[in-house]
């Protein structure tokens, strides 16, 4: 409303009130549908790591709302079979009209969501649950995708003989050597009678087309002149073990012996022969087959890995009726790899768990996150920042050979991982490997280019390998026979306490190859090795964190919110003596601790619910929240002797520091019990992974909602001091991605920028030239640094924690390059 007065040129006036009506437009919800895969077995519920015996949690993703208006979400349509629900006791089958989100009412189940696979082990389902979202005028509809995938035989082996240009007849090459894989034998051993060889062919008449043409598919009688009769009566197809000869597929030289072998294939548009090993049989010296079975022949001389197989493809006959290439596909069909294959939607975010067997899962477009389990899997995220999570147990490398002829299975490979985009979760909490060069103790057995694996070196968190005590000239790691030395190296090495990670690179077979290797125990042993194919960093900190698990409680029952790791603080969370670069919360929430040691303040990762609290190893911070409650009745409330030294800490000025003011009671935020009963989960919030959800009950009846989130942290090693004559320290900074917290800088310290200030050839002024700042807050002075001058790309590399200027006696000495040598200047 305005009011406004017109005067004319005699000095007439008139006021009057114009009145603007505004009506509002309401803006619908916003929703993400998502998609969820998993194996249609059962068993494998239980059977891969993690376990999930509830069911597989559902990714489904929290609505929004412009207007910020409250949002209902509520199961709607038909429900699939399947979908369960924790309800605080226990799981119950969700019901159309269930509300799952509401949170003016303290209500959020979408975390809580579970799908149990059917009982058939072999079924494919393809379902969607259906929510409807209200924010009191409009719906929105969200869909979540649940897909069942039957277990897939893949080919563990494959070989071609041809390339497809020059004919597969007399004079030309018609063999190739197959050396056996685990996979391979693995199956043979299990049970022989279940593998079987697929042959595809393109024989055909002159010229050569793809697909093969329909005339040119099927034989006709013994004798005619068609392509198909050509093919049945001209090839013969052997696997060669030492001197005996085994027929896959005979040529079919009389009218008694002609019969159809070859099939056209749609898929590959060639003539397929599928045979299995019953069917596979051992020919006497004059070529006729006896009744000995490729099959039988193997249980009676069992193979090991790296043996040589012999294939042959044999053309009894020139002219213009040929093959140009052969292929051979070993399928395994291992009753013991249920493993399956997963292609994710083109544009929603999946979530896609695999088996204890070897997966194939690719995630497609969007945010994935994608769940390896057990099994050396192939994993690929598509399009999007996706997750891979890498389980206790999971990806574990198997060693095998001798001397320069190493093997290695067993680990998960990652064909398109994108560092600073996509997300590696390896199992615990993870921290720096030794830096330096680290004679190990556990020199490997195996060899490259006849030299053991003796001694390594680690810089930025990228190991070299050497073949001395001493270090030398690294060992180049150019095949699978000398990555299998290196990692045998590291499993009989101790490289760091328990999480201790490192990385190495290795070009095999023209591919780059960047190997991440996490030590799971505090002593030397097997530990999680993963391939990032076509990777290559020089820095492990741009590549991988680790995560810890705190509990926070949603104090204002709007949600959570996150920084990510570079905009977070530092905060020793892992209790282990050096602060820890973390992402943090930026929702005013309260995170769970207990002030142990009574000094007022939270100190570390101890004093919260994570796996280090009060020093202890729990599996989880849920676990370590179980663990007080004394009575054991599922609460932690006024019965349990803890409850009443139990705080929140609510950050709120998210610097990672417990200031005055910050800590309170359970009482004095109205809180009365919380349950130690949570719901497992898959899923983030602003990036960091929701481990498991809970609840807890307020004095005024309502039900407030807890998370185990995954903070992520970056693998920060202690910040390298050097301490001259007169007792000065020089801090030295390494790196731009991750700032260093110096709680102890005093006046006359100094800064080694060195490594990141670099041939400023006739820079005497580095704050005059934009290279430096210091930026003084109350309590803590900032160092950033511009590497390129100008002041206008700044980075924050150390906080000097508690140190303020007053006068020029206080400025910080910076070390820099030159070109000519380390020069100081004093800002």
């Amino acid at each position: 409303m305005f009011v406004y007065t017109i005067k004319d040129g005699d000095g007439d006036f008139s006021t009057t009130t114009l009145t603007i009506n505004l009506t509002d437009v309401n803006d619908a919800p916003v929703v993400a549908s998502t998609q969820n895969w998993m194996s249609s077995d059962p068993g494998q519920q239980t059977l891969g790591t993690p376990t999930y015996p509830n069911g597989y949690p559902l990714l489904v993703s929290i609505p929004t709302d412009a207007d910020g208006d409250n949002l209902i979400v509520t199961a709607t349509g038909t429900i699939p079979t399947g979908v369960f629900y924790y309800n605080g006791v226990t799981y119950v089958a969700l019901t159309t009209g269930t509300v799952l989100y509401n949170p003016s009412g303290g209500i959020n189940l979408l975390g809580n969501l579970v799908y149990t696979p059917t009982a058939s082990v072999t079924d494919t389902v393809n379902t969607n649950l259906t929510l409807n979202v209200f924010d009191g005028t409009d719906t929105t509809v969200q869909t979540v995708g649940i897909h069942e995938v039957p277990p897939t035989s893949l080919p563990s082996d494959t070989a071609q003989v041809g390339n497809g240009s020059s004919p597969l007849t007399s004079g030309n090459d018609q063999v190739t050597t197959l050396a056996l894989s685990q996979a391979t034998v693995n199956a043979i051993i299990a049970d022989p009678h279940s593998a079987t060889l697929v042959v595809y062919t393109d024989f055909q008449e002159s010229p050569f087309v793809t697909p093969i043409p329909v005339a040119e598919r099927n034989p006709g009688v013994f004798g005619d002149s068609s392509a198909g009769s050509h093919r049945e009566q001209e090839v013969q197809v052997e696997i060669v073990i030492g001197t005996n000869h085994f027929a896959v597929v005979e040529d079919d030289l009389t009218a008694g012996t002609f019969e159809q072998s070859w099939f056209y294939d749609p898929a590959t548009g060639l003539m397929k022969a599928t045979v299995d090993y019953d069917h596979i049989f051992l020919l006497d010296g004059s070529g006729n087959a006896t009744s000995t079975t490729l099959a039988s022949y193997l249980i009676a001389h069992p193979p090991t890995a790296g043996d040589s197989w012999t294939l042959s493809y044999f053309d009894n006959s020139g002219g213009n009726y040929q093959a140009r290439s052969v292929s051979f596909s070993f399928f395994s069909h291992d009753p013991g790899d249920p493993g399956i294959t997963v292609n994710g939607d083109a544009t929603l975010a999946d979530q896609i768990y695999g088996t204890s067997g070897v997966d194939h899962l690719s995630g497609g477009g969007g945010n994935d996150i994608i769940i390896g389990r057990g099994g050396n899997d192939f994993l690929t995220g598509g399009a999007g920042a996706d997750t891979f999570l890498i389980g206790t147990g999971d990806s574990t490398p198997v060693i095998g050979g001798t001397g320069n002829a190493g093997t290695i299975t067993g680990y998960d490979i990652i064909t398109d991982f994108v560092a600073g985009t996509d997300k590696l979760a390896l199992p615990g909490t993870l921290v720096a490997a030794t830096a330096g060069l680290v004679d190990g103790a556990g020199d490997s057995v195996l060899t490259i280019g006849g030299d053991t694996v003796e001694s390594h070196s680690v810089t930025n968190g990228i190991a070299s390998f050497f073949g001395t005590d001493a270090g030398g000239s690294p060992l180049a790691i150019t095949s699978t026979a000398a990555l299998a030395a290196a990692v045998q190296y590291l499993m009989g090495t101790d490289i760091g306490n328990a999480g201790a990670t490192l990385a190495f690179t290795a070009t095999i077979s023209g591919v780059n190859h960047t190997f991440v290797y996490t030590q799971t125990t505090t002593n030397a042993g097997v530990g999680a090795l993963v391939d990032l194919q076509n990777v290559t960093v020089a820095n492990l900190n741009t590549l991988i964190g680790g995560s810890v698990d705190p509990i926070i409680l949603d104090l204002n029952h709007d949600g959570f919110a996150f920084s990510d790791v570079s905009h977070g603080v530092q905060f020793d969370i892992n209790g282990d003596g050096t602060k820890d670069q973390i992402a943090w919360n930026t929702s005013n929430d309260g995170m769970l601790a207990i002030d142990l040691n009574h000094n007022g303040k939270i100190d570390d990762g101890t004093e919260l619910f994570t796996p280090s609290f009060g020093g202890g190893h729990f599996a989880s911070g849920a676990a370590a929240l179980a663990s007080l409650d004394s009575n054991h009745d599922g609460v932690i409330d006024q019965y349990d002797d803890a409850f009443s030294s139990l705080l929140i800490w609510k950050d709120a000025n998210a610097n990672g520091i417990s200031d005055s003011g910050e800590l309170s009671h359970l009482a004095d935020n109205g809180i009365i019990s919380i349950s130690t009963t949570t719901t497992s989960a898959v899923g983030e919030i602003d990036g960091q992974a929701v481990a498991s959800n809970g609840t807890f009950q307020m004095a005024d009846g309502t039900t407030g909602n807890y998370i185990e989130v995954e903070l992520n942290t970056s693998l920060v090693a202690p910040v390298e001091t050097s301490v001259a004559s007169d007792g000065t320290r020089t801090f030295t900074i390494g790196s731009l991605e991750v700032a260093d917290l110096i709680a102890d800088f005093h006046d006359g310290d100094q800064l080694d920028l060195s490594s990141l200030l670099k041939g400023l050839a006739g820079v005497t002024d580095l704050v005059g030239g934009g290279f430096v700042e210091i930026a003084q807050s109350s309590a803590n002075a900032e160092v950033k640094v511009d590497t390129d001058g100008g002041g206008d790309n700044y980075h924050t590399v150390a906080v000097l924690e508690n140190y303020t200027f007053h006068s020029a006696a206080d400025a910080v000495k910076i070390l820099y390059d030159d070109s000519h040598g380390t020069k100081t200047d004093v800002v």
